[in-house]
């Protein structure tokens, strides 16, 4: 496998005995922006746990940046749903924490992030709102510098107004030399930003694809070569 970039070679997960993940082979290089694409229940919450080694037991080999074993999960930001913290922490007190548990969170760029938000960082965890606390599970996601960002639904609450506005400023949050991974159903609010497309099916890789070449080749949106894709196979 390649040194750079997140390599996954014939990775399967199975829970009990259910196939979640069957021989996913796939290489992504870094300076990537990346959507996941795929029907409720395909396996796209599984796909970035078993990247990020939250999910043990997987078969098949995984590598960031060239290594391979479980430190890779210091490269790795995956957005967290903050239940282990109690209603009343403040967004101050969740920040801390992180700062605490990861030499990589960047303070100063986690209060750009809040800004940018509209977010206060005297406000209680338990006073937000559903958009909110998704904004601050971005933001926190994203303080991190490190090699790989997995995003998971990050939007499905927020607004359609400041969704506009996240999503067109998430270039200048990633570096060059790092990739970040969305799961969405917000497609084609996302299409103008993403570099590559990755699309699981009946939970096997169905295409790994890059945007432009889309647009090129087969003339279509990347919304429209999803569904068109999705049908005919």
């Amino acid at each position: 496998m390649s040194a750079q970039g997140l390599n996954l070679q014939h990775v399967s997960y199975k829970k009990l005995t259910k196939t979640i993940l069957n021989d996913i082979t796939v290489e992504i290089p870094l300076g990537r922006l990346v959507v996941l694409l795929g029907e409720n229940g395909v396996g796209k919450t599984t796909l970035m746990r078993v990247i990020s080694d939250l999910n043990k037991g997987y078969q098949g080999e995984i590598s960031l940046a060239g290594i391979s074993d479980e430190r890779r999960k210091s490269l790795i930001s995956y957005s967290d749903d903050l239940t282990s913290f109690r209603s009343k922490a403040t967004l101050s007190d969740i920040i801390a924490f992180y700062q605490q548990g990861y030499p990589d969170f960047d303070l100063k760029r986690v209060n750009e992030l809040l800004n940018f938000m509209r977010l206060d960082p005297l406000q209680r965890l338990g006073s937000l709102s559903k958009g909110n606390r998704e904004k601050l599970i971005i933001a926190l996601t994203l303080a991190r510098r490190t090699k790989l960002y997995l995003l998971d639904e990050p939007l499905s609450g927020v607004d359609i107004f400041s969704r506009d506005k996240i999503i067109s400023s998430l270039v200048k949050w990633i570096d060059h030399d790092s990739l970040l991974i969305i799961s969405t159903h917000h497609l084609s609010e996302l299409e103008q930003v993403i570099d590559d497309v990755l699309i699981l099916k009946d939970q096997r890789l169905l295409e790994y694809r890059n945007v432009e070449d889309i647009r090129q080749n087969e003339g279509l949106s990347v919304e429209e070569y999803y569904r068109q894709t999705y049908l005919e196979n």
